[in-house]
Protein backbone atom coordinates (compact mmCIF):
# COMPACT_ATOMS: atom_id res chain seq x y z
CA UNK A 1 0.00 0.00 0.00
CA UNK A 2 1.11 3.43 -1.45
CA UNK A 3 1.62 6.14 1.65
CA UNK A 4 -0.97 9.25 0.56
CA UNK A 5 0.23 12.61 0.71
CA UNK A 6 -1.89 13.66 3.61
CA UNK A 7 -0.09 10.65 5.92
CA UNK A 8 3.35 12.07 4.45
CA UNK A 9 2.72 15.60 5.90
CA UNK A 10 1.53 14.06 9.01
CA UNK A 11 4.81 12.52 9.34
CA UNK A 12 6.50 14.89 8.39
CA UNK A 13 4.97 16.89 11.87
CA UNK A 14 5.99 14.27 13.85
CA UNK A 15 9.69 14.52 13.01
CA UNK A 16 9.58 18.63 13.30
CA UNK A 17 8.86 18.05 16.86
CA UNK A 18 12.05 16.16 17.71
CA UNK A 19 14.60 18.10 15.68
CA UNK A 20 13.43 21.26 17.11
CA UNK A 21 13.95 20.21 20.76
CA UNK A 22 17.26 19.28 20.01
CA UNK A 23 18.55 22.21 18.54
CA UNK A 24 17.10 24.46 20.93
CA UNK A 25 18.48 21.91 23.51
CA UNK A 26 21.72 21.83 22.05
CA UNK A 27 21.49 25.44 22.76
CA UNK A 28 21.09 25.69 26.73
CA UNK A 29 23.90 25.81 28.95
CA UNK A 30 23.53 22.72 30.72
CA UNK A 31 25.80 24.33 33.76
CA UNK A 32 23.71 26.88 33.95
CA UNK A 33 20.13 25.36 33.35
CA UNK A 34 20.88 22.07 35.07
CA UNK A 35 17.03 20.92 34.49
CA UNK A 36 15.54 17.98 32.64
CA UNK A 37 14.29 17.97 29.31
CA UNK A 38 10.90 17.65 30.46
CA UNK A 39 11.82 20.81 32.82
CA UNK A 40 12.91 22.54 30.18
CA UNK A 41 9.88 22.16 28.27
CA UNK A 42 7.55 23.11 31.53
CA UNK A 43 9.91 26.47 31.48
CA UNK A 44 9.02 27.60 27.97
CA UNK A 45 5.48 26.92 28.23
CA UNK A 46 5.32 28.98 31.04
CA UNK A 47 7.25 32.11 29.84
CA UNK A 48 4.41 31.74 27.03
CA UNK A 49 1.26 31.37 29.36
CA UNK A 50 0.18 33.32 32.61
CA UNK A 51 -0.58 30.50 34.08
CA UNK A 52 -1.48 26.38 33.01
CA UNK A 53 -3.54 23.62 34.91
CA UNK A 54 -1.53 20.74 35.23
CA UNK A 55 -3.41 18.42 33.02
CA UNK A 56 -2.87 21.14 30.07
CA UNK A 57 1.37 21.26 31.32
CA UNK A 58 0.80 17.19 30.86
CA UNK A 59 -0.55 17.72 27.32
CA UNK A 60 1.87 20.04 25.87
CA UNK A 61 4.68 17.63 26.84
CA UNK A 62 3.30 14.03 25.85
CA UNK A 63 3.29 12.84 29.54
CA UNK A 64 0.86 12.03 32.25
CA UNK A 65 -0.66 14.23 34.42
CA UNK A 66 1.50 12.60 37.14
CA UNK A 67 4.71 12.58 35.16
CA UNK A 68 3.85 16.23 34.63
CA UNK A 69 3.58 16.56 38.74
CA UNK A 70 7.16 15.08 39.57
CA UNK A 71 8.64 17.28 37.06
CA UNK A 72 7.26 20.74 38.32
CA UNK A 73 7.93 19.25 41.90
CA UNK A 74 11.62 19.96 41.78
CA UNK A 75 10.81 23.30 39.91
CA UNK A 76 8.68 24.26 42.65
CA UNK A 77 11.47 23.61 45.35
CA UNK A 78 13.74 25.73 43.99
CA UNK A 79 11.14 28.43 43.55
CA UNK A 80 11.06 29.28 40.36
CA UNK A 81 7.29 28.11 39.83
CA UNK A 82 4.34 28.49 42.12
CA UNK A 83 1.01 26.24 42.34
CA UNK A 84 -2.28 27.50 43.07
CA UNK A 85 -5.91 26.81 43.43
CA UNK A 86 -8.05 27.84 40.67
CA UNK A 87 -10.61 30.64 42.58
CA UNK A 88 -13.73 29.14 40.01
CA UNK A 89 -12.74 25.91 40.18
CA UNK A 90 -10.97 24.30 43.64
CA UNK A 91 -10.31 21.14 42.56
CA UNK A 92 -7.76 22.40 39.92
CA UNK A 93 -4.46 23.15 40.41
CA UNK A 94 -2.35 26.06 38.73
CA UNK A 95 1.42 26.66 38.03
CA UNK A 96 3.15 29.95 37.01
CA UNK A 97 6.82 31.40 37.07
CA UNK A 98 7.44 33.14 39.88
CA UNK A 99 9.25 36.46 40.10
CA UNK A 100 12.63 34.91 40.52
CA UNK A 101 11.35 32.18 37.70
CA UNK A 102 10.72 34.86 35.36
CA UNK A 103 14.27 36.54 36.17
CA UNK A 104 16.27 33.59 35.79
CA UNK A 105 14.39 33.11 32.82
CA UNK A 106 14.83 36.24 31.14
CA UNK A 107 18.96 36.35 31.80
CA UNK A 108 18.96 32.66 30.20
CA UNK A 109 17.25 33.67 27.26
CA UNK A 110 19.30 36.34 26.13
CA UNK A 111 21.99 33.28 26.11
CA UNK A 112 20.21 30.44 25.03
CA UNK A 113 18.80 32.85 21.76
CA UNK A 114 22.92 33.95 21.64
CA UNK A 115 24.09 30.12 21.49
CA UNK A 116 21.20 29.30 18.84
CA UNK A 117 21.73 31.61 16.58
CA UNK A 118 25.53 30.76 16.69
CA UNK A 119 24.71 26.63 15.97
CA UNK A 120 22.37 28.31 13.15
CA UNK A 121 25.10 30.40 11.73
CA UNK A 122 27.78 27.33 12.47
CA UNK A 123 26.03 24.62 10.70
CA UNK A 124 23.90 26.37 7.92
CA UNK A 125 24.18 28.60 5.01
CA UNK A 126 22.74 32.71 5.20
CA UNK A 127 20.02 31.40 2.52
CA UNK A 128 19.30 27.83 4.52
CA UNK A 129 19.09 30.00 7.40
CA UNK A 130 16.62 32.88 5.51
CA UNK A 131 14.28 29.66 4.62
CA UNK A 132 14.19 27.92 8.34
CA UNK A 133 13.34 31.70 9.60
CA UNK A 134 10.45 32.00 7.29
CA UNK A 135 9.29 28.37 7.41
CA UNK A 136 9.26 29.04 11.48
CA UNK A 137 7.12 32.02 10.89
CA UNK A 138 4.82 30.05 8.47
CA UNK A 139 4.39 27.18 10.62
CA UNK A 140 3.73 29.67 14.35
CA UNK A 141 1.82 31.50 12.54
CA UNK A 142 -0.46 28.98 11.05
CA UNK A 143 -0.60 26.70 14.56
CA UNK A 144 -1.54 29.75 16.67
CA UNK A 145 -4.77 29.77 15.02
CA UNK A 146 -7.41 28.61 17.37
Amino acid sequence: MEPHESDWEENSLLVVLPLIQRLILSSVNRERFPFTKTQLSIFALLCSRSSMTMKEVAGYISSSKEQATRAVAPLVDAGYVERFVDPANRTRIHIRLTTEGMDFMRSCRDEILRNLSRTLEERYTPEEQAQLKDSVNTIVTILSKT
